[in-house]
């Protein structure tokens, strides 16, 4: 079984990253990822909470460094139905409680659809990525509910690298924005 690591994670939405597209396309080819996700956002948590392959998927920011960076943790994957430590986990990062013992992917999104703290967004990718200086490095075309978007991301279990990184390409004045701030913004939640 594999270590769990922490990741600092750059990231910023429909800016101009021609010189990162130059950059990773010299880094070699690369196989473009598809997949269908499903974001849970909650107006009680800042945990970044998603079903994709039908896996429930949570991750929790851990520290945001002077630069801006942010630190992610993966919290937890589980396969549906939820029961036990993985269904009260899914309610604690999302700050709501619910009486029931189990939940099956239908009901689990019944349960989010009626859940007035609870906002499901559907995501769809398209990523390619790349290793650079042993950084992952990647290039998407998202959408929130069919809108499109454009975004890139540089992260590594070393902040300084980087933050490097994202210097090198000069998108350092850049924002960085995670996907759940993304999403929150898309969905007119408060405090995104």
């Amino acid at each position: 079984m594999s270590e769990i690591v922490a990741r600092w994670e750059w990231r910023s939405f429909d800016e101009d990253f021609s010189k990162a597209t130059e950059v990773f396309a010299a880094l070699g080819e690369t196989k473009a990822r598809e997949s269908e996700e499903i974001y849970i956002l909650s107006t009680k948590s800042g945990d970044n909470t998603k079903i994709r392959f039908e896996l429930m998927d949570i991750k929790t920011l851990r520290v945001v460094d002077g630069n801006g960076l942010q630190q992610w943790f993966p919290l937890m994957k589980s396969d549906f139905p939820l029961t036990g430590e993985p269904l009260a986990q899914t309610l604690a990062s999302w700050g709501v409680v619910a009486d029931a013992a189990a939940l099956s992917y239908a009901d689990f999104l019944a349960f989010v659809d009626q859940h007035p703290d609870l906002v499901a967004v559907k995501v769809t990718k398209r990523r390619s990525g790349w290793m650079w200086e042993g950084a992952f490095v990647e290039l998407a075309e998202v959408g929130f509910d069919g809108k499109v978007h454009h975004t890139c991301c540089i992260e590594d279990p070393d902040a300084d690298k980087v933050w490097r990184l994202v210097g090198e390409l000069g998108m350092q004045q850049l924002p960085n924005v995670s996907y759940l701030a993304a999403l929150k913004a898309h969905a007119g939640m408060e405090g995104a």
